[in-house]
């Protein structure tokens, strides 16, 4: 069999055969090279890891950026915490040698006050030595250890913000029997008045009146409660019974939280065996 190519020249079936193959190998041949310079010029492969180089560079940038918001604002809530304890430090540093200043005022020598101002309300508790300053001391000492909302106003001594204004015997009543070891007595008479006892020491005396409202004499120090009876001229003041230097009174206010700071002193006094 002849077959007839473009040329005109007559090819055998084996020629045609042969000639179509060299003309495939051709044809792959040219795309293979068509291929490659496709892979030259637009380098697919490159971009395509390029664009995954980019998306990973783009994750981690976001991922460091992430860590470093976390990062400042541990370092801003740690600076704030560091910075707040050292105001608390400071602070106490501060009333601790107020109260030193306070024992010398009273006549008690430099080295006994800073002895006695660096002790804790615990071991001022073991103390029992006789004396006014002592009861002031544990006065203070209550004052700086408890924590509470204090008036910006005063300087000199801490009183509580006056939040809780509408309140009555109840309330008080509720406080003082949240304290361990109280037992309490009715006394006789007319005007008749709770008892309230720590350790066999009384540190408080509550009478009830109209409308919930009180009357309540305390054990405090009277460095603390004559400022307190300037501060409050309508509430407190020094107590006509039980007579002497450390029990005071308050009426029906200002606030529940002044009662119940002046009941915890008090407490701790009684406690202390005074």
């Amino acid at each position: 069999m002849v077959i007839m190519n473009l040329l005109g020249v007559k090819l055998t079936t084996l020629q045609s055969v042969f000639l179509w193959i060299v003309a495939g190998i051709a044809i792959v041949l040219a795309l293979l090279f068509l291929y490659l310079i496709y892979l030259v010029i637009f380098k697919p492969d490159v971009k395509a890891e390029l664009r995954a180089m980019d998306k990973t560079f783009k994750l981690e940038k976001k991922h460091i950026q992430a860590e470093k918001q976390t990062t400042e604002a541990e370092l801003k809530l740690t600076a704030k915490v560091i910075g707040e304890k050292e105001v608390k430090v400071r602070k106490i540093e501060s009333e601790v040698e107020q109260l030193k200043q306070e024992l010398l005022k009273q006549g008690v020598i430099e080295s006994k006050a800073k002895a006695i101002s660096d002790m804790t309300l615990e071991q001022l508790m073991k103390l029992k030595e006789a004396g006014d300053f002592i009861i002031n001391t544990i006065t203070r000492k209550v004052l700086i250890d408890t924590k509470f909302e204090t008036r910006a106003d005063i300087a000199d001594f801490k009183v509580p913000v006056d939040k809780i204004t509408k309140f009555g015997a109840v309330d008080v009543e509720k406080f003082i029997f949240s304290l361990p070891d109280v037992t309490h007595a009715q006394e006789e008479g007319e005007k008749k008045s709770v008892i309230y006892k720590t350790l066999g020491k009384s540190f408080a005396l509550l009478s009830h009146k109209e409308d919930g409202k009180f009357r309540m004499t305390f054990k405090c120090g009277p460095f603390y409660g004559q400022r307190l009876s300037k501060l409050y001229p309508t509430n407190v003041g020094k107590a006509k019974f039980p007579n002497g230097m450390i029990w005071y009174y308050i009426e029906n206010g200002p606030s529940l939280e002044l009662v119940k700071l002046l009941l915890f002193i008090s407490y701790n006094i009684a406690k202390a065996g005074y």
